[in-house]
């Protein structure tokens, strides 16, 4: 699919190409009316144009990521837009905002339960307080995300561990 080429191309650094394959997919979507695609679409060309430093550009993305988001009531998709429009907020040095739509965030992964986006808004939180300046509380949210990436890998693990031990148990 476009979406898997951009990410190749993504994973390669070619963010021109990923960016047009993205746009051309984002088109496809809005054509068909995929407004949860196109969200995740429009994100993705909004963490592009971040990593280009476009970052004006970046934020008109995000932005009309995150409205397209909460339109669609898809706590997982406002949580990414919102994150991803942190991380420009960041760089562009408007920590305020910044901190805002990470709160926008963390409340959506409250309601989702999602671990992986909990863990990723962490992140973005630390370097949010990072860049405040406030390396204690930054520390504090790297080390919670740390934590949580843990106790996951602990939980696959013994959930794998035990599918072995259930199929091979003969009474």
């Amino acid at each position: 699919s476009l979406i898997q080429a951009a990410d190749l191309a993504y994973q390669q650094s070619d963010l021109a190409t990923a960016g047009h394959f993205v746009e051309q997919a984002r088109q496809i979507f809005a054509a068909a009316h995929k407004l949860n695609s196109v969200v995740n679409a429009t994100n993705f060309l909004a963490i592009i144009a971040r990593d280009q430093e476009k970052l004006d550009e970046a934020g008109k993305y995000a932005d009309e990521a995150l409205v397209l988001a909460r339109k669609t009531g898809n706590l997982g998709a406002e949580s990414g837009s919102a994150r991803t429009f942190a991380s420009i907020r960041v760089k562009q040095n408007k920590l305020d905002e910044a901190k805002i739509l990470i709160d926008e965030a963390q409340a959506a992964d409250a309601k989702t339960g999602s671990l992986s986006d909990r863990i990723a808004s962490l992140g973005t939180s630390g370097e949010i307080l990072e860049a405040k300046g406030e390396n204690e509380k930054a520390l504090e949210a790297y080390k919670e995300a740390v934590k949580l990436t843990e106790s996951v890998r602990a939980t696959a693990a013994s959930e794998t561990a035990f599918a072995d031990v259930k199929r091979n148990y003969r009474p």
